[in-house]
């Protein structure tokens, strides 16, 4: 059902009420309940763009994987191109040496549409994680100098 569908079914309602009896007259019906929820390609489009969103920036941690959305739009077998970047299941591994893609499509359905979708993913590389090593002489005190190990990578 449209919009415009809607509003002339409530316009029929509130008539009808009107005339059958003055004490269930509705003086305003509100089309915005009744509007219908995205239905089809428009609906698979609609989730595929708020897909996008999620991978627009490099991600720098795992992220949660959609399966359902509000219209009833389901996605389903996530595959990445690169499971050593990304998981089918939306974890990431963060490399040392630079930024990692690749590629997650998915399957998108709504009613009787159904297509795949490509996203490509950006993973940021990880800073390298320094240790500092400080050694007290006697009297506690901090020495002017101290040891720095990269632990990571």
């Amino acid at each position: 059902m449209t919009l415009n569908e809607a509003q002339v079914k409530a316009e029929s309602l509130r008539d009808f009420l009107n005339y059958h009896s003055k004490k269930y007259y509705i003086d305003d019906i509100s089309v915005a309940n009744l509007e219908e929820k995205l239905i089809g390609e428009e609906a698979c489009e609609d989730a595929a763009n708020t897909i996008s969103k999620l991978f627009e920036n490099p991600l720098t941690q795992s992220v949660t994987l959609p399966a359902l959305d509000e219209n009833g739009t389901t996605m389903t077998s996530w595959v990445s191109s690169d499971e050593n970047v990304i998981t089918s299941n939306g974890a990431i591994t963060r490399d040392y040496d630079e930024n990692k893609e690749a590629t997650l499509t998915v399957n998108i359905s709504n009613g009787t549409f159904s297509k795949d979708y490509s996203f490509t993913v950006t993973v940021k590389k990880a800073d390298p994680v320094y240790e500092e090593n400080v050694v007290l002489n006697e009297n506690f005190e901090t020495p002017e100098i101290s040891q720095t190990t990269l632990i990571a990578p």
